[in-house]
C-alpha cells in the first residue's frame, strides 16, 4: 500500500500487512507532511492504519496486546512517526499494540518531517495472540466470553429426619418410642420390674442379757461398789490403816540414874599432885628431889582428863554413860527407837455411782433395753412393721400401627420427596445445569 501526504505535499505508502503468516490487504493511507501528530478536533488521529480483524492460525480471534514490527521500505521519501515511534526510511522497530473492538488494529502514523512529499512502501509483520477457552469451553461470538453448561441429574431431597428410598421413590423415616411396660395383675413397674409388696409385723426380740417384760427388755447390773477409808487411814489390798504413837517411859539398872534417855554412873579419882620443877612425884602426894628426900612442897594439884574437880579434897570424878535406858511402852505400843508405835486397823468403806443401790460389797440396779425388731424371710423393716417385696417379669406392649422391637415400638413414615440441584444450579425437569463463564477484557 502507499502512503500520500497531503497538503503542500501529498506522500502515499502501500501496506502489505502480514499476520499469522497470512497477507492482509489494506487501503491506501493518506497524511499530511508534519513533524507532530495532526488530530480531528475531537481528539482523534487524522492518519490511522486500519487493519481489519485479526485470527490466529487456529482460528481464535484476536485478544490484547500484541507486539508488531512496522518496516518502512527504502523506496519512502522520508521517516515517520508510527504510534510514538520514529522509523526510518529502511529501519523496522517493534512496538505493542491492543487490539480494537473489532480484534482489529488502529495504529496512528504520520511524516517524520514537514516538506516530504511521494509515496512509499511500508510492512507491518506480526503473529497474532488471540482468546483461547480452555477445554469444554466455548468461545461467544463478538465477546470475550467462554462458556460451559454443566449439566447432572437432580438429586431427591427429603424432610428433616426423612431418608431416600431408591426402591418406592418416595422419603421414609423410623419412628421409635418406648414400649409401654405391662404388669401382672396387682404388682406395678419399679426398678425394671414388676413389684408387688404386703406388709406384716415384725418379730421383736430383747438384747442378748436381758429378759423380756411385756414390751419391755431388763437385766439387772452389778458392779463392785467403791471402797474408801476414813480420814486419816491409808488404803492397802486389803483394809484401811494408821500408825499411832505413844510416849515411853524410861527406866535404869541397879546403880545407875537416869538422864533423859540414858543410864548414868559417876567415877571419882584423885587429884593429881603436881612437883616442883626439879623433883619428882615419889608416890602419891610426896615429891622428891633427885637424892630421893621428901621435900614436902606440893606445889599445885590438877584433874586428870575428863575428870572435873567437883569440890572434894584431892578428889575429882566424871559421869559415865553406862547403858540407854530401858523403854517401856504402854499397853498395845511397840517400842521404835525413842517411841512407842501401834498401827490401827479400820475396815473399808463402800459407795456406789449414781442409779446403783448399796447391798455389801456390791452396787446393783435395773437396766432397761428397747426391744429388738426384726423381718423373717429379707423382709424390710419399717418401724414395727416388715414390707416383703417380691418381684415378677413384666411384658411390652404398642399402640395400634407401631411394632414392637426389642423394648421399642416402631412405626415407618413416608413423605415425597422433592428434586434439588446444587447452590447455584438450576432445575429443569430433573436435571440441574450451570453455566460456567470466564470474560476476557
Amino acid at each position: 500500500m502507499k502512503l500520500l501526504y497531503i497538503g503542500l505535499t501529498l506522500l502515499l505508502l502501500s501496506l502489505t500487512a502480514k499476520a499469522a503468516n497470512t497477507n492482509i490487504a489494506s487501503p491506501e493511507i493518506k497524511t499530511l507532511s508534519a513533524a507532530s501528530p495532526i488530530k480531528y478536533n475531537n481528539n482523534t488521529p487524522f492518519s490511522v492504519i486500519n487493519i481489519p480483524p485479526l485470527y490466529t492460525t487456529l482460528g481464535d480471534r484476536a485478544y490484547g496486546e500484541q507486539t508488531i514490527n512496522f518496516k518502512l521500505h527504502s523506496n519512502a521519501p522520508s521517516a515517520v512517526v508510527v504510534y510514538g515511534k520514529t522509523v526510518g526510511v529502511g529501519e523496522t522497530v517493534q512496538f505493542t499494540k491492543s487490539v480494537n473492538s473489532n480484534r482489529g488494529l488502529d495504529i496512528p502514523i504520520h511524516p517524520g518531517v514537514v516538506g516530504a512529499a511521494g509515496s512509499g512502501d511500508y510492512t507491518i509483520t506480526l503473529d497474532v495472540k488471540g482468546i483461547q477457552c480452555p477445554a469444554g469451553y466455548t468461545l461467544v461470538d463478538d465477546s470475550n466470553l467462554c462458556y460451559k453448561t454443566s449439566v447432572q441429574t437432580a438429586g431427591n431431597s427429603c424432610p428433616a429426619g426423612y431418608s431416600y428410598n431408591s426402591s418406592t421413590g418416595d422419603c421414609k423415616k423410623t419412628i421409635s418410642i418406648a414400649g409401654t411396660v405391662t404388669c401382672p395383675a396387682g404388682t406395678s413397674y419399679s426398678g425394671g420390674a414388676c413389684r408387688s409388696s404386703s406388709t406384716g409385723p415384725a418379730t421383736s426380740s430383747c438384747p442378748s442379757g436381758y429378759s423380756r417384760s411385756g414390751n419391755s427388755c431388763t437385766k439387772n447390773s452389778q458392779i463392785n461398789a467403791s471402797t474408801y477409808c476414813p480420814s486419816g487411814y491409808s488404803k492397802n489390798s486389803t483394809n484401811c490403816s494408821k500408825t499411832v504413837s505413844a510416849t515411853p517411859s524410861y527406866s535404869c539398872p541397879s546403880g545407875g540414874s537416869l538422864s533423859g534417855s540414858s543410864c548414868v554412873t559417876k567415877e571419882e579419882k584423885f587429884m593429881v599432885l603436881a612437883c616442883p620443877a626439879g623433883q619428882i612425884m615419889a608416890t602419891v602426894q610426896v615429891c622428891t628431889n633427885s637424892s630421893g628426900v621428901p621435900t614436902g612442897d606440893f606445889p599445885s594439884f590438877s584433874c586428870p582428863a575428863g575428870y572435873q574437880d567437883k569440890g572434894k579434897p584431892y578428889y575429882c570424878e566424871r559421869t559415865v554413860s553406862t547403858s540407854p535406858a530401858a523403854v517401856s511402852c504402854p499397853a498395845g505400843y511397840t517400842a521404835s527407837g525413842s517411841s512407842c508405835l501401834k498401827t490401827q486397823i479400820a475396815s473399808f468403806n463402800y459407795s456406789c455411782p449414781a442409779g446403783y443401790s448399796q447391798a455389801g460389797t456390791k452396787c446393783n440396779k435395773q437396766v432397761s433395753a428397747s426391744l429388738v425388731y426384726s423381718c423373717p424371710n429379707g423382709g424390710t423393716l419399717s418401724g414395727t412393721s416388715c414390707t416383703t417385696t417380691t418381684s415378677t417379669s413384666f411384658s411390652y406392649t404398642c399402640s395400634s400401627g407401631y411394632y414392637l422391637s426389642g423394648n421399642s415400638c416402631k412405626k415407618t413414615v413416608s413423605a415425597q420427596s422433592t428434586l434439588v440441584c446444587p447452590s447455584g444450579w438450576s432445575l429443569s425437569g430433573n436435571k440441574c445445569s450451570i453455566t460456567d463463564r470466564i470474560y476476557y477484557n
